[in-house]
């Protein structure tokens, strides 16, 4: 692609702009004069995404309580609108079911409370995966689960590293 790389400082590499700057529109001709042929985009019809887990509680991993209550937060990325959307989340060897979302429309996103989970002592992992009625048309099914660590240190650990 040199051709389509103009340089924007000095001749050559420079510290400012490097090599240049890319011209994406030389670099498509360029690659339509070498025969090769465009494809149309992976349209992105279904496509729910768990973008984030939050501890309301408090805002750290490490804690000293023996429940909490994530948030979750979905985003519909895809074109059209999502029904039948199921939560369902795993601590330890519990698993849980949230209530059925009816639907979320493109661009929305929405922060959900699942219910009150147990911590044992030491580290505990949730992982919470999004499924909906379109589920085998996904766009990117990877961005479904997340896992959500959260440490619990005990109380009486704590307090004994810190006495006088």
């Amino acid at each position: 692609f040199p051709v389509t790389i103009p340089g924007l400082g000095d001749p050559g590499e420079d510290n400012v702009y490097g090599k240049g700057i890319i011209d994406v529109q030389a670099a498509y001709n360029w690659l339509i004069s070498q025969n090769n042929t465009p494809v149309t985009p992976k349209k992105r019809e279904y496509d729910l995404v768990i973008t984030r887990m939050l501890n309301p509680e408090v805002d750290s991993p490490y804690v000293c309580l023996s429940s909490f209550s994530p948030l979750v937060e979905i985003v519909n990325y895809g074109d059209s609108t999502l029904n039948q959307i199921s939560l369902s989340y795993q601590s330890g060897s519990q698993q849980y079911n949230h209530p059925i979302i009816p639907s979320l429309s493109p661009g929305n996103k929405l922060v959900i409370q699942l219910g009150s989970l147990p911590i044992q002592s030491g580290v505990n992992e949730l992982k919470i995966s999004a499924n909906h009625s379109r589920f085998n048309q996904e766009y990117d099914e990877v961005n479904n689960l997340r896992y959500f660590r959260i440490t619990n240190l005990k109380s009486d650990t704590l307090s004994a590293n810190y006495r006088d």
